[in-house]
């Protein structure tokens, strides 16, 4: 005759119900915690584990991480907008300075920046009173 020895691990359990002690398998126990499927002890109380399962704890994780990338991306666009509006905002301000050192230098000299005509007097004056106008445009 063939002897069989089967070795299986099991864990006691408390019924919320009744309080009365029973075993199951740890397999048994921990497919139940998984699917969170109802069992039953002995004096036919209905039980469960509660909480989340593994699977319900990573589909949040992704959950999070694509909301987070998503964060990250929009992140990323905001930063490129900014970086281009302030690289705009250099480039005008640099034609604009460049224009007004440009007009400032002509009036220096006696040129009108609307009919762009040379006024004798106006170039005189410019270079006996604000002789430094002149010099301070070029320079700029």
């Amino acid at each position: 005759m063939a002897t069989i020895v089967k070795s299986e691990t099991f864990e006691v359990i408390h019924c919320a119900s009744c309080s009365v002690s029973f075993c199951m398998s740890a397999a048994y126990i921990a497919a139940r915690r998984s699917d969170r499927k109802s069992f039953y002890c002995p004096n036919g109380h209905s039980q469960w584990f509660p909480g989340e399962t593994d699977k319900d704890r990573a589909q949040k994780l992704a959950g999070q991480l694509d909301q987070e990338r998503t964060r990250l991306q929009q992140e990323r666009e905001r930063s490129e907008a900014y970086a281009n509006q302030l690289a705009i905002s250099q480039r005008t301000r640099k034609a604009v300075s460049t224009r007004l050192r440009k007009v400032k230098a002509r009036v220096g000299h006696g040129v009108c920046p609307c009919c762009n005509r040379t006024f004798e007097q106006l170039a005189k004056h410019m270079a006996t009173k604000h002789p430094s106008f002149a010099k301070s445009a070029a320079e700029a």
